[in-house]
């Protein structure tokens, strides 16, 4: 270890680690690893740090760092690389940890890294293993929503001067609700990857808890977990510098409305969460609630300043419904047509016939009686992503039957194969209990009391008399 008292310029690795705002001497240490000199040398081309990248840099200046002090480096310094800034610290030392976030000096981070291990365990089974790897694009449809999240989330971190400025605070929580199936646990995982890459984290860290999941038997359990949860949340953004999403599905399930028939444990879970949401203490969370039920949910959860934003899901539009089962074809071998037509355009032309039929009037799932005459219930009425998907499914299963009999000689899926599966699914559907777009139906065609027509039943017949008032026959 010597002395260097030489002014700024020097080709040494650590010209800007030692530099302070007083007039305090820098250290320069001479160290070995990777079995090459990284040091003030000077030949600087022999430095084990050519060719490598910033992150690798700073970890290795990071392992330099611990094994020549033990003690913080106070003051405002810089570290570049190239005559390029790859780290900054405020009066104390600090480089990125290996998925980018920033940490503090070495004994802060051993700390924060020991708690987060141990708090991490209760919890680990909601942590998602991998990167949930789905973007904003892969939720095709609900262009309104996608906005609306993509601002919750993305703002707060690409626009932080001006949400200083305006005294903004990021979000806290978000409820995601509509019908099931139409893209709500989709829009979780991509808030999770969009935080990950802003982060610039190597993997998403998002929790997955099916509300249900967190019910047990066992008094006061539930809201033990609950404080888990966020326990782990604090020591996460502690830790990493930003919040771990915490997405909830079927959250009616777990946080129903007390002024109803919720139990005295239920409403105990209830008080708990909103507790550990906006305690003394930080979250730690962004809290995303999805459910096909918001009525169902505590009023008191929903209010501003815990979810801020209510985003409602969309059934998918015509449009949305070819773009969707495109995607699902995507890969699927085609039949080769007459035309000799390229598959992309065998593909398109499929996914167009999908979705003219979908929304066919004919593809009638339930005839109704009400106030205003007889209405239907038609597939477009319960069209979802999952169902569009099942779909193509349900085509490639023809496809495979029918070269399975004619000998197992591969062709293709056809025009004939998507329109099968598409009355295929109308069937199913028959008989089944849709009463919960009852509501969507009567205000779209203006009816208030309304009831399903069992199958094979004979329908009601009505007509109006001579002041117009709608009269019903039997």
């Amino acid at each position: 270890m010597s002395r260097d008292r030489r002014p700024p310029g020097s080709r040494s690795p650590f010209e800007n680690i030692g530099r302070s705002l007083g007039k305090r001497e820098r250290e320069v240490f001479d160290v070995k690893f990777d079995g090459h000199a990284a040091t003030n040398a000077a030949a600087p081309a022999d430095s084990s740090w050519r060719g490598k990248t910033a992150t690798e840099v700073m970890r290795d200046m990071d392992k330099v760092m611990r094994e020549m002090t033990e003690r913080a480096i106070f003051g405002d310094f810089t570290v570049s690389l190239n005559g390029e800034e790859i780290g900054r610290s405020k009066d104390r030392f600090a480089t990125p940890n290996l998925d980018g976030s920033r940490r503090r000096s070495d004994p802060d981070r051993e700390r924060l890294e020991a708690e987060e291990r141990r708090l991490r365990e209760p919890v680990a089974k909601y942590l998602l293993k991998a990167a949930p790897g789905v973007a904003w694009d892969d939720v095709i449809g609900n262009e309104t929503a996608r906005t609306h999240l993509m601002e919750a989330i993305e703002h707060p971190i690409r626009h932080a001067d001006l949400y200083r400025h305006y005294g903004k605070r990021p979000t806290m929580g978000i409820l995601l609700y509509g019908p099931p199936g139409c893209g709500k646990t989709m829009f979780g995982k991509a808030a999770a990857s969009t935080l990950a890459a802003l982060h610039g984290a190597k993997s998403a860290s998002f929790m997955s808890i099916k509300a249900p999941e967190l019910q047990s038997g066992w008094v006061g359990e539930t809201e033990r977990t609950i404080r888990d949860i966020f326990a782990y949340a604090r020591a996460y953004k502690a830790l990493l510098g930003h919040p771990l999403v915490v997405f909830i599905d079927e959250a009616d399930a777990i946080l129903p409305n007390r002024d109803g028939r919720a139990t005295w444990f239920q409403a105990s879970n209830v008080a708990t969460f909103l507790t550990e949401m906006d305690g003394i203490e930080d979250s730690g969370a962004l809290v995303i609630l999805a459910t096909n039920r918001p009525e169902a949910i505590d009023a008191a959860i929903l209010r501003d300043g815990r979810c801020d934003r209510k985003i409602r899901v969309e059934r998918p539009t015509r449009a949305a419904a070819e773009a969707i089962v495109g995607k699902a074809l995507d890969e699927v071998p085609v039949a080769v047509c007459a035309d000799d037509l390229p598959e992309a355009l065998v593909r398109a032309g499929l996914a167009h016939q999908a979705a003219e039929s979908v929304f066919a009037s004919e593809q009638i799932v339930a005839q109704l009686a009400t106030d205003a005459g007889p209405r239907f219930i038609r597939l477009s009425d319960i069209v979802n992503g999952a169902m569009l998907v099942g779909i193509v499914e349900q085509a490639k299963g023809n496809a495979f039957r029918r070269d399975l009999a004619a000998g197992g000689r591969p062709t293709g899926l056809t025009r004939e194969d998507i329109d099968q599966a598409v009355l295929s699914v109308v069937a199913q559907n028959r008989g089944l209990n849709h009463t919960g777009v009852l509501q969507e139906i009567a205000v779209r065609e203006g009816f208030s009391v309304a009831s399903v027509i069992a199958e094979g039943a004979q329908p009601p017949r009505y007509t109006v008399d001579a002041d117009d008032n709608l009269v019903r026959m039997q």
